[in-house]
C-alpha cells in the first residue's frame, strides 16, 4: 500500500443554489491505473463521452470538437504541480443564469495525484497521464513539466532525476481559445 500511487477526487456541482460535493480516493500500482480507478467513481471525468472537459464527437463530418459552456468558455483541465510529490488537474465548467431570478449552475473538479512514499511525480508519470488524456480526447492545458520546475530548497540532483522522459514526445498542451460570444 505504501509503495503505490494515489489520487483524490473532489467534484462540486452547484445547482439551484446548492452545492453537491463528491470526494473519492483510490490507490494503485501505476499512475494510469489510479486514473482509471477514479474515473469509475467520477461523474465529470468518467469518460470522454460525458465529460465537459473532453472533446465531443459530432459525427464523421465535424469530428471531435471542444465543448463550450454557456458563457463561451472551453471545457479543459489545467495541470499544475505545487510540490514535487503532488500533481493536480483542475477544471471548471460554468453556465449563465437563466434570468436574474435564477442561480448559475457550475461544475468544479480536482484530481490530485500523489507519488509513492519518498518519490515525487516524474516526467514519465506525467507523460503517461497526458498521453492517456490525449488519446481519450480530454483537453489538458499545461505550462511546464515536473523537470522544468525547481522547488524551494530542492537540490539540483533531484531536478535531474525528475527528467527521466528524454526522447518521449509529450502530447501538446491544449490551446485555450478565446471565449465565444453566446447569443
Amino acid at each position: 500500500m505504501g509503495n503505490q500511487y494515489s489520487v483524490s477526487l473532489r467534484e462540486t456541482t452547484y445547482i439551484g443554489g446548492t452545492s453537491f460535493i463528491k470526494q473519492e480516493r483510490v490507490s494503485a500500482d501505476t499512475i494510469v491505473e489510479t486514473l482509471e480507478a477514479i474515473q469509475a467513481k467520477s461523474q465529470t471525468v468518467a469518460n470522454r463521452w460525458s465529460s465537459p472537459f473532453a472533446k465531443a464527437f459530432y459525427g464523421d463530418e465535424r469530428g471531435y470538437e471542444t465543448q463550450f459552456d454557456y458563457r463561451g468558455q472551453p471545457g479543459y483541465l489545467k495541470m499544475d504541480q505545487h510540490n514535487p510529490a503532488v500533481l493536480t488537474f483542475r477544471g471548471y465548467w460554468g453556465d449563465k443564469a437563466q434570468s436574474d431570478n435564477h442561480v448559475a449552475p457550475s461544475i468544479n473538479v480536482e484530481l490530485c495525484f500523489q507519488g509513492p512514499i519518498g518519490r515525487g511525480i516524474r516526467d514519465t508519470d506525467v507523460y503517461h497521464l497526458l498521453t492517456y488524456f490525449y488519446v481519450n480526447h480530454f483537453n489538458v492545458y499545461y505550462e511546464r513539466l515536473p523537470s522544468q520546475r525547481q522547488f524551494y530548497r530542492e537540490r539540483i540532483e533531484n531536478v535531474r532525476k525528475k527528467n527521466n522522459a528524454e526522447g518521449l514526445q509529450f502530447p501538446p498542451s491544449f490551446v485555450v481559445p478565446p471565449s465565444k460570444k453566446v447569443a
